[in-house]
């Protein structure tokens, strides 16, 4: 029942009703510490952080979440999570970082491995500093598999392939070898022109298309398609592929077709607007999302064009690791809301 409420609640999350959302997190919190479900009261704080700072409260947010864990309390990481993000949003992303500093020492001295981890991978991704970000992420990964967490495993590895492939080292992301095997298998079974296979195949391959390369994917898929060239493409067109009917040379991965027809947009204003009444009031340096983007093909994921702002100073535009785009690249992230196609020409692409 606590686990129905949480679910119940993201979907009122997704539908912007932060009332409803909240008052059925909040029953789902009562239901879970009832039956003693310790990490479904971690989840269902997370969901009454989220509704609270979609009401434009972080403050409530933050008495919230504390009020989950006190003092001597082991807690989870996801109530740690929680608090983490409220403190973010109200007192900026420095004070998170170092919540979330102290939330690892202290899962460290409670002995809570798997907590350790999850805190451990949070406080990766939450880093201002690439490599320490990888090195922070490695050594949660080795405690991962060291102690048999297959889905931290999971999850650590999908960041720091993120990482590599950030830094131009494709070729040691963790996923890399995986990646490749599944593409091999989506390439066998577009040869034998097997339909349900082929979806199961690219299904499999979700979240693991960042470890590839173009050059990958036509290795893979060209010397298939050239045998046969209209079948081919037909066959990946009733598969949801955007395929010209043309030269068979420029075709690529079915999640990669005709990628500009799947994005969808919306104004730069109503994403400012949206993080204002989340709780994130962000500053003109760090407004560089030029046109966040959502794909409605593939939940969860997003593209866009950061553009440095004229407020920013020469030096700024020196860095190699600008704090301002490292910010708006997660940002992007909220580009999922929109659904208008993109008209005209793409902002720094020519």
């Amino acid at each position: 029942e606590a686990q129905t409420l949480i679910e119940l609640a993201k979907g009122q999350l997704a539908l912007q009703d932060s009332l409803s959302a909240l008052a059925t997190a909040r029953e789902a919190l009562k239901v879970a510490k009832e039956a003693g479900l310790v990490s479904q009261v971690g989840r269902a704080v997370e969901a009454i952080v989220e509704a609270q700072l979609q009401a434009g409260h972080p403050e409530k947010a933050l008495e919230e979440a504390e009020e989950q864990l006190k003092p001597g309390s082991k807690g989870t990481a996801s109530t740690m999570s929680a608090i983490v993000v409220a403190t973010a949003a109200l007192l900026g992303a420095d004070a998170g970082l170092e919540k979330v500093k102290a939330f690892v020492e202290q899962l460290r001295s409670d002995g809570n491995k798997q907590g350790e981890v999850q805190m451990l991978h949070k406080l990766a991704t939450m880093s201002p500093f690439p490599d320490y970000a990888s090195n922070t992420a490695q050594a949660a990964l080795k405690m991962a598999q060291q102690y048999g967490f297959p889905a931290e495993e999971k999850a650590l590895k999908s960041t720091l392939t993120a990482l590599c492939v950030a830094k131009g080292k494709i070729d040691k992301a963790p996923n890399r070898r995986e990646a490749l095997l599944l593409l091999q298998e989506l390439s066998r079974t577009l040869e034998k022109k097997d339909g349900e296979g082929f979806d199961d195949a690219n299904q499999n391959l979700a979240g693991y298309w960042m470890a590839l390369t173009q050059s990958d994917v036509d290795a893979a898929m060209q010397k298939v398609i050239a045998t046969n060239p209209p079948v081919y493409l037909e066959f990946l067109r009733e598969h949801g592929a955007n395929v010209d009917g043309g030269a068979p040379a420029t075709v690529t991965a079915p999640q990669g077709l005709g990628l500009r027809k799947q994005l969808k947009t919306g104004p730069k204003p109503y994403l400012y607007v949206n993080f204002r009444v989340g709780g994130i009031s962000y500053g003109p340096r760090y407004r560089c999302c030029e046109l966040p983007c959502g794909i409605p093909a593939e939940p969860g994921s997003a593209v866009g064009v950061l553009n440095l702002q004229d407020t920013s100073d020469d030096w700024e535009r020196e860095l190699q690791y600008n704090p301002s785009i490292l910010d708006c690249a997660l940002q992007n992230g909220a580009g999922q809301m929109f659904n208008q196609p993109i008209t005209g020409p793409i902002p720094g692409v020519s």
